[in-house]
């Protein structure tokens, strides 16, 4: 709740390491939600789900709600600061990104839907352990959020298409923020295992290729949304079940 992925969906964003000039708007930085800027003179907001509000303050005309997240939002602002190109540099680095060809073979490598295959069943397996013993404290044994949000299943993969994020942008939200108590402490290997555990849990396909340890035109190019043409093993909660002695990630063809 407390990342982009909170941010209602249509909702107005600011930049969250400057002050707001426009009310209702939502500040965001680096994937984070940090506050929520409302009109103090009437009206009403939708607010994220369990934003956690750590301090209220009253700014040029704004009742500014700072989420949980305002307590890291120094370093966030610090380091977009330091990795954000001038506008003409921005435009052109993504010009290149958009033009960048996918690594050898991915284009051939795809899985049930026709969509790419990011990851391979051993991976997911690898992945699933470590998810167990670190993650799922917060995110829950069915990854359906605890103490942390809901990280796989139907409404989580509908809001992050509505929000346009790409598999590349999980995996940087979760390399630069997670685990929750110690960022960036895992091993890159294990970040790499983690992420293909979620693929297969959101019913991505597995195939020949690793999740890479770093970003890949592939992975900026994957939109993270319900998988086409295939059928959920879990209808409720729209998640596929993943166990050693089953296929990851495949869920029905339909």
């Amino acid at each position: 709740a407390t990342t982009t992925l909170g941010v209602p969906a249509g909702a107005r964003t600011v930049p969250g390491c400057s002050a707001p000039t426009k009310a209702p708007a939502y500040g965001v930085t680096g994937g984070y939600l940090l506050y929520v800027a409302l009109p103090d003179h009437g009206g009403k907001a939708r607010l994220a789900e369990a934003i956690g509000v750590s301090d209220i303050s009253i700014r040029n005309g704004f009742v500014v709600l700072h989420t949980a997240a305002a307590g890291i939002a120094e370093k966030l602002c610090r380091h977009h600061a330091a990795n954000t190109p001038p506008a003409d540099e921005a435009k052109d680095a993504a010009a290149a990104d958009h033009s960048a060809a996918r690594p050898a073979g991915d284009k051939d490598n795809k899985g049930n839907g026709g969509i790419a295959a990011l990851y391979t069943k051993a991976q997911a397996l690898a992945g699933q352990q470590v998810f167990t013993h670190i993650c799922a404290t917060c995110h829950g044994k069915d990854l359906q959020g605890k103490s942390g949000p809901q990280i796989a299943g139907a409404a989580f993969l509908k809001k992050a298409k509505l929000l346009g994020w790409s598999v590349g942008n999980l995996r940087s939200l979760v390399v630069s923020t997670m685990p929750r108590s110690t960022p960036g402490s895992l091993k890159p290997q294990q970040y790499a295992d983690v992420l293909a555990y979620l693929l297969a849990v959101n019913c991505y396909p597995a195939g020949h290729n690793k999740f890479p340890t770093k970003t890949t035109a592939a992975l900026k190019h994957t939109a993270l949304k319900p998988p086409p043409n295939i059928k959920p093993d879990n209808g409720d909660l729209g998640t596929c079940a993943f166990h050693p002695e089953q296929k990851a990630g495949l869920g029905t063809s339909g």
